[in-house]
């Protein structure tokens, strides 16, 4: 890959800045991101997790009237919230200042609880995610606190049932 010289870049801003500065905002920003190059987004880390799976034999799905298994369309469900709730992040001001890794784990338990998992970060997302709930917890509180504030009668509806590790 072929990355542009400081000329180029100059050229491409009609001249408006010098080499050196160019060269100076080049290590301002590399000291920004102490020099990690490779960025993984929420959407990288949320397919990977997909992709092992976020449901597990022990899970149980909370109703009014009982326990039950996962079924087949709550699995199919999965994809769909956690990409809605990994948008609606990405809009948030307060969220997206957050690590990527733990942005997609505070979505996947908002996720789990927002399908009625009777847990919502269990062992086996702890071991896959290699994340106890606790790194995370400030960033699940503050997305579970947006979303009441941007839907709040949907909010307000779910389950009560919901526990936590």
């Amino acid at each position: 890959m072929k990355y542009p010289s400081a000329d180029s870049l100059n050229s491409a801003t009609d001249n408006s800045y010098n080499y050196d500065q160019i060269i100076k905002m080049e290590g301002n920003f590399l000291s920004v991101i102490s020099w990690e190059l490779l960025q993984y987004t929420v959407l990288d880390f949320l397919n990977l997790f997909l992709a092992q799976g976020c449901f597990f034999p022990t899970d149980r799905i909370l109703t009014k009237e009982s326990e039950q298994k996962v079924t087949a369309d709550q699995a199919v469900n999965v994809r769909k919230y956690a990409e809605f709730f990994t948008d609606f992040c990405i809009q948030e001001r307060e969220i997206i200042t957050e690590s990527a890794h733990l942005m997609t784990c505070a979505v996947l338990a908002f996720t789990r609880k927002h399908l009625n998992c009777e847990v919502i970060w269990p062992h086996e997302l702890e071991l896959l995610a290699f994340t106890q709930f606790s790194t995370f917890k400030s960033t699940y509180k503050i997305l579970e606190r947006k979303y009441a504030e941007s839907f709040p009668e949907h909010a307000t509806n779910q389950s009560l049932l919901v526990k936590n590790r």
